[in-house]
């Protein structure tokens, strides 16, 4: 239990490297235990480790066999929180037609994963669907979260819908505004899709000078990364 309450809290604050030796000694612990919710529950935080080093196959895999597995034993509610995941990672690696099914699907599993909508906003919005992105939008905000994290997934939806809307000035204002408070949810993930939407903006202004600092920072998050 200490072990699998470690990686929880290594893939919280995105060190997945950390993670991913205990992942193994903590199946054996759960198997041989006997322990079927522990154990359903670890393969998919190994699936999750997975997508958060890159392992994008590594990842997909168990999001499949955990679908093709549980879709019809387990919980409803686990279930949308693989498509959840499954369908963030496929966003990860622009498979955008692929995040929306899965991200669609898992809304009507009743999903409670707030990164749901940011999955679904921002695909609609790569395929150019701005109207989808924005219906996507509005939904989340007749929701009415009010918890510390569905405040965040706003601020990134608000940002997106700005630039949709073509409107500039707020645009660049709430995306500057975003930026800053990102470290502080490491895990929301949305750095580099905030970077590509000022980018595909300035490149749009064709405004070289913003474009070439925005990208400078991309870099510099990445190398940090």
């Amino acid at each position: 239990m200490i072990d699998h309450h470690l990686i929880l809290t290594y893939l919280r604050f995105m060190k997945p490297e950390k993670a991913f030796p205990l992942l193994e000694e903590c199946k054996r612990e759960f198997h041989n235990a006997g322990a079927h919710r522990r154990f359903l529950n670890l393969k998919f935080n190994q699936a999750h480790c997975f997508m958060k080093l890159g392992l994008f196959n590594e990842a997909d895999q168990i999001y499949l066999n955990l679908i093709q597995t549980y879709d019809q034993v387990d919980t409803e509610r686990f279930v949308a929180m693989v498509y959840s995941n499954y369908s963030w990672s496929k966003l990860l690696q622009k498979k955008y037609a692929e995040a929306i099914n899965l991200a669609q699907t898992a809304v009507q599993l009743k999903t409670n994963f707030e990164d749901v909508y940011i999955t679904l906003s921002y695909s609609f919005y790569q395929l150019g669907e701005s109207e989808k992105a924005l219906s996507v939008i509005d939904d989340f905000r007749a929701q009415e979260r009010t918890d510390p994290r569905s405040k965040m997934v706003m601020k990134f939806l608000e940002v997106l819908e700005s630039y949709l809307l073509k409107d500039k000035v707020y645009f660049e204002c709430l995306a500057n505004q975003l930026l800053p408070l990102l470290p502080e949810w490491k895990d929301l993930e949305v750095d580099l899709l905030v970077y590509q939407m000022l980018i595909d903006y300035y490149k749009a202004e064709q405004n070289e000078h913003e474009l070439c600092g925005v990208q400078e920072k991309m870099i510099k998050f990445l190398l940090k990364e």
